[in-house]
């Protein structure tokens, strides 16, 4: 605790440098949330922190309480699992801490002060190249803490100002050499583009020209679409306080290149940009979708066989067949027809990401739409006891495929039946969406979502409740093609929806042009 007095930071307002290290720190582990935290008698209190809204917790059910008992990385890779945490209320509520890795501070060798901690939401463990790059950052901001500590003890003393000026030149000398070895390229841009700074990094081949960029325009440095996209997630970066990113193509050295680029607002009107070759993960994420689309080809030749001669025998082809004998095919049909639709979900999902996905536009009246998917669920809606109408349905013709945007319907129909109770009714409607577009509403009375888990429903083979999941049935591929093919369309998708109020899952397409 006299340390902590010593070193005089607590309550303080932010400062750049702690700042700076904790976005760092949140790139390098790829985690939403990382923190400066230092432990007071009875809390914890966060000199620095992404992604967090808290600015302090209690310290009886802090993780840094845990990790400045150890000498290196602590490390919890999976909260749930581990019985000091399981029912802590950091993990059973906000902010749903699941994976934890805490390198204790302590500046000059002497007690601990709190941690540099990195949190995600989902399990996982740090690399070896995470775990050493977050202890060199926890040794930078040990350095920092060390001279403000030792200016303090001894502001006026000529010997002091010069270990001050040797620790701060070794500091920079070790921050030098971690941008060395990341192999990311750096650019710190302003506000209209100009860049203020940049580091090449390891591989000078991320950053080609980066000896002439500062002072250019971002414009200036980069083909115009690229430049275009930089400056887009730039506004948006500046405007959130957060992180824009997206992957781009280069070709500029002459060969293929997949890139990807972070941008990371580190100020009200500049941020720092990071370029990372992700080449190598494409191609194993290419060859992953193309393993996956042969496999799933080369089952569905047979299982189509497998489904019709089932059939033949369920209709006394081969000659009448017994009770339980009957069930056994019924049951061996239906299993093989469900098989089927997985397999052609993940063609389907095989040709959006490839880009294989042939869409036939034309104008289309949403009213026929919605009564063909209407007329196309009703047999399920049956089985399950559920009405299905049409609530409103207005608004002129559409431009899309039909024969996908009735999928489109079909799928969230199917799901929301799936999640509905007997007796519910599930209301369709089309009405005027944002910019001019149309939009088409399916609202059911369910359980209802969590606001947190709004983005993954959309994600491929995603469940919110594994449990409920299992009850229900589903792969978690619907709702990925469904947003899949409304973007190839050119729209939008969305879910409004809260625990205990049914959801309501969107999209808007763009009205079919007036003819000439």
């Amino acid at each position: 605790m006299q340390a902590l007095a010593d070193a005089a930071l607590l309550d303080t307002p932010a400062e750049q440098l702690f700042d700076d290290v904790v976005k760092l720190a949140s790139h390098i582990c790829e985690t939403p949330i990382a923190l400066i935290s230092l432990i007071d008698d009875d809390r914890q209190w966060f000199k620095a922190r992404v992604g967090l809204a808290a600015t302090e917790t209690p310290r009886d059910v802090a993780f840094c309480a845990h990790a400045i008992l150890e000498e290196q990385l602590f490390e919890v890779q999976d909260a749930f699992m581990d019985p000091r945490f399981a029912d802590n209320p950091l993990v059973t509520g906000e902010p749903r801490v699941r994976f934890y890795a805490g390198v204790p501070l302590a500046p000059g060798g002497g007690p601990p002060l709190g941690t540099l901690c990195a949190i995600d939401h989902v399990p996982r463990q740090l690399t070896p190249a995470q775990t050493e790059a977050m202890q060199a950052l926890a040794r930078q901001v040990e350095a920092d803490i060390e001279l403000r500590m030792a200016a303090r003890r001894t502001a006026a003393v000529n010997d002091e100002l010069q270990r001050a000026a040797r620790a701060l030149h070794e500091t920079e000398a070790k921050t030098r050499a971690l941008l060395a070895a990341n192999p990311d390229g750096m650019i710190r841009v302003a506000r209209d583009g100009t860049v203020l700074d940049r580091k090449v990094g390891r591989d000078r081949a991320i950053l080609p020209g980066a000896e002439r960029m500062i002072g250019e325009r971002v414009a200036d440095c980069f083909p115009p679409r690229l430049a275009r996209l930089f400056m887009l997630h730039l506004e948006r970066a500046l405007a959130s306080g957060g992180v824009e990113s997206f992957e781009y193509e280069d070709t500029a050295a002459g060969a293929h290149c997949d890139k990807e680029l972070r941008i990371v607002a580190s100020g009200p009107d500049e941020a720092l940009a990071l370029i990372r070759d992700v080449t190598e993960r494409k191609l194993a994420e290419r060859a992953k979708d193309e393993f996956v689309a042969t496999v799933s080809h080369e089952l569905r030749t047979p299982l189509t066989s497998i489904r019709g001669s089932l059939g033949l025998l369920e209709h006394g082809v081969a000659g009448p067949l017994g009770g339980e004998a009957l069930e056994l095919v019924q049951i061996a049909r239906h299993n093989a027809e469900r098989l089927l639709l997985v397999i052609n979900d993940i063609l389907d999902l095989e040709k959006m990401s490839s880009g294989k996905l042939e869409l036939t536009l034309r104008p289309i009246d949403p009213a026929r739409l919605v009564a063909t998917a209407v007329r196309a669920i009703c047999g399920m809606a049956g089985q399950a006891g559920v009405e299905v109408g049409v609530a409103a349905c207005v608004g002129g013709p559409v431009l899309g495929d039909e024969a996908r945007l009735i999928q489109v319907l079909n799928n969230l129909l199917s799901n929301a039946i799936k999640f509905s109770r007997r007796g519910d009714r599930i209301d369709l409607s089309v009405g005027p969406g944002s910019d001019g577009r149309t939009r088409f509403c399916v609202r059911d009375r369910g359980p209802g979502i969590a606001p947190e888990h709004h983005a993954r429903v959309f994600g491929r083979f995603q469940q919110v409740d594994a449990s409920d999941s299992r009850e229900r049935g589903g792969t978690g591929l619907g709702l990925a093609i469904v947003k899949s093919i409304v973007e190839e369309h050119g729209g939008v998708v969305g879910l409004d929806s809260a625990p205990g109020h049914g959801s309501t899952f969107w999209f808007e397409l763009r009205a079919a042009p007036e003819p000439a």
